[in-house]
């Protein structure tokens, strides 16, 4: 599972997945409550009164909140408040903290409020199901349906035909492979492999690969034997949802590079040396500068001509980039070796220094050539 830290960052996919599916969701958690819902009828999901709800209580990125409201067959309306704690740890005030929000959403949507709660922990003697306290005669009492996700069995969960047991199958072998990177792998394709076999839309597919992708992390090198997988398996079946999403995602990202972020000395040095020999470029007629004297290192020259300052910012760049990535692609080289613009060169330039990868720098320059 992955860190409080790790979630922060990524949100928590379980987010994604209930409301866009709540009918699949009760159908597979909740059956016998599923069949009492009128699904033909639009749901709505009551985020503002959750948010007043959970104000000022205890909120983690673990625990999922989700406030929906529905209407039954028999025509009333009905509130389904659902909880779901993958933390993982037994938490001692856990129901008294449900019995609190259970009666502050009772104060505006009366008796049609349900409450449900699913665990994802593994801990076989923490399973909470009811709060009550009571003195001097008085008695107050509060049981609330709960699942565990780790009681479900596989044989079952490879039968259904439900996509939530593909997330349950994750989570439990999750749980199972936390010190096997290996066997996680094996765990990952094979439930990957089910997603598809699950013949969901494109939008669907993909959702269910987020939680998939979350909550089975993998270190670098199996995560790039994985990615290998996916692309290969997608090229054979001629569906390339996950390819092409991460494909789109990167190039999102490069587009919204804003502000550098800060660059290794090294990097540092050679943007600053290649940012000087643009302004020679604008000056060369001019008496060099003091600024210009900078790249006499690099340039072996005191005043640099349009084809020199050209040839110093591709080795600028081919430098960069043998710097950060290692093994450049002649291929790309040769790509940047025929540009003749010195400001798109110092332009990918500052892309090489700052891209996250060698593919989303490969992404900008396909823009450029």
């Amino acid at each position: 599972m992955p860190t409080k830290e790790a979630v922060t960052k990524v949100d928590n996919p379980w987010n994604d997945i209930i409301a866009p599916h709540f009918e699949q969701f009760m159908l597979f958690f909740y059956p016998e409550i599923h069949k009492r819902i009128d699904f033909s009828r639009e749901q709505e999901i009551l985020e503002d009164d959750l948010q007043t709800v959970l104000k000022g209580t205890e909120t983690d990125p673990l625990m999922i909140d989700k406030l929906i409201k529905v209407w039954l067959t028999n025509g009333k309306m009905a509130v389904f408040y659902t909880h779901i704690d993958t933390r993982g740890k037994k938490d001692k005030e856990f129901a008294k903290r449900l019995f609190i929000r259970n009666y502050r959403l009772f104060d505006i949507f009366g008796p049609g409020l349900v409450s449900l709660v699913l665990l994802g922990d593994d801990l076989e003697d923490w399973r909470p199901k009811s709060y009550s306290y009571g003195l001097a005669g008085f008695t107050m009492f509060c049981r609330f349906p709960m699942l565990k996700l780790v009681d479900y069995d596989e044989e079952e969960l490879e039968k259904s035909e439900n996509p939530f047991s593909i997330v349950v199958r994750a989570h439990i072998k999750a749980l199972e492979t936390t010190r096997s990177s290996q066997k996680r792998l094996t765990s990952k394709k094979d439930l990957f492999k089910a997603l598809y076999e699950a013949k969901l839309d494109k939008d669907d597919t993909i959702n269910f690969y987020r939680f998939l992708d979350w909550v089975m992390p993998l270190p670098k090198g199996f995560g790039q034997q994985f990615y290998s997988f996916v692309a290969q398996y997608e090229e054979k079946n001629n569906m390339y949802y996950i390819t092409r999403a991460k494909k789109r995602v990167k190039v999102e990202k490069a587009a919204k590079v804003t502000k550098e972020p800060k660059a290794t000395k090294k990097e540092a040095k050679v943007i600053k040396e290649a940012k000087v020999t643009k302004e020679a470029k604008v000056t060369k007629e001019a008496k060099v500068t003091k600024e210009a004297k900078a790249t006499k290192e690099v340039t072996n020259q005191d005043s640099v001509d349009e084809q020199g300052a050209l040839r110093q910012l591709r080795k600028s760049l081919t430098d960069v980039l043998r710097a950060r990535f290692k093994r450049i692609p002649r291929t790309v080289t040769q790509q940047f070796q025929a540009i003749d613009d010195a400001t798109v060169l110092s332009e990918l330039l500052t892309q090489a220094a700052i891209l996250e990868s060698l593919d989303l720098f490969k992404e900008v320059l396909k823009k450029k050539v």
